[in-house]
């Protein structure tokens, strides 16, 4: 009978390329990674690698067994998930990065109703502009913005992100109007990490696009201090519309370009989808599609800013 110990023995050789890095990986000594090797060949009845002294190679039973030996361990993993939520629940610490925006205005809200659905899982929350590594001990779960293109990640599209582009009256009393995309040029972009692609901002209208090469004055990784050093006149700035709605509408920041609309980000939650998700993942995926997932407070419409009366 295959032993998933073995199973997941082999699966290790072959992404290391070796028994040596393979024992090293596992924490276990290079003699038994190879009995476990020949116990597995032994128990399917084929040799699933051709080694010599310096090569190591799938056989084809091998490359045929290769699939079958991921979904064994795979569901080996999500049984023994199951029945020990059977027996205890989910728990544990869950590990969630988001940018600190995000986190700050969409995940800190819901915290405290998570953990009282799950008093057993303890949440680690790493607000923080860099990627970090999912599924490998920095993080279990990720927001994202942007395509993802890592095909070992698992995806749940949460919707999409808004931009646009504002400043503070102040910044644009005395300075030259912007009436059309080129205009940018002439003055102080602030953008958002990672900046536009070549120094160019893409801007679309009535199915046009027009692409403005510019410079910009600052780069900035978080959008609530892009807000900041916009309200202080700093420039115009790239930034979330669910971020300056409120300053839009008391016209404390004004849109610059309003027939205009810059690209929208998508909104991913990832996870490492090469091994089934743990309970605790699972519990927290579910409540977030349960939660902003429904809502999706990000989406927000603009409204006109607020019309100042005058005092008779």
């Amino acid at each position: 009978m295959i032993q998933l110990t073995d199973v997941r023995v082999f699966l290790e050789v072959v992404s290391a390329g070796s028994f040596t890095t393979a024992a090293r990986t596992l924490k276990i000594p290079k003699s038994s990674v190879a009995r476990q090797i020949a116990r597995l060949e032994d128990d399917i009845g084929v040799m699933l690698l051709a080694r010599t002294t310096r090569t190591l190679e799938l056989t084809d039973h091998g490359r045929t067994f290769l699939p079958y030996a991921r979904r064994l361990l795979d569901d080996g993993i999500e049984a023994s998930n199951v029945i020990r939520s059977h027996r205890d629940g989910a728990s544990g610490l869950l590990t969630v990065t988001a940018s600190s925006t995000f986190g700050r205005m969409f995940l800190a809200p819901h915290l405290s109703t998570f953990r009282k659905q799950h008093p057993n899982i303890r949440v680690d929350l790493k607000l923080t502009a860099t990627k970090l590594v999912i599924g490998v001990g920095q993080a279990d779960i990720a927001i994202r913005l942007g395509p993802i293109v890592d095909p070992n990640l698992g995806v749940q599209s949460f919707g999409r992100m808004e931009f646009c582009l504002v400043a503070a009256p102040a910044y644009m009393k005395g300075r030259p109007s912007v009436t059309k995309p080129m205009d940018l040029a002439r003055h102080e972009l602030i953008e958002l990490r990672p900046p536009a692609s070549d120094n160019q901002l893409e801007l679309h209208k009535d199915g046009k696009l027009q692409c403005v090469r510019c410079v910009p004055a600052m780069v900035i990784d978080d959008p609530d201090t892009a807000k900041v050093v916009c309200l202080t006149a700093g420039g115009i700035a790239t930034v979330p519309t669910f971020l300056v709605a409120n300053e839009i509408r008391d016209a404390t920041l004004v849109r610059i370009l309003p027939d205009w609309t810059l690209a929208p980000a998508p909104i991913s939650v990832v996870y490492a989808k090469q091994i089934a998700p743990s309970l605790r993942v699972r519990a927290y995926l579910e409540f977030l599609a349960s939660t902003i997932g429904q809502t999706r407070p990000w989406e927000v419409e603009l409204t006109p800013p607020k019309v100042k009366r005058s005092s008779s």
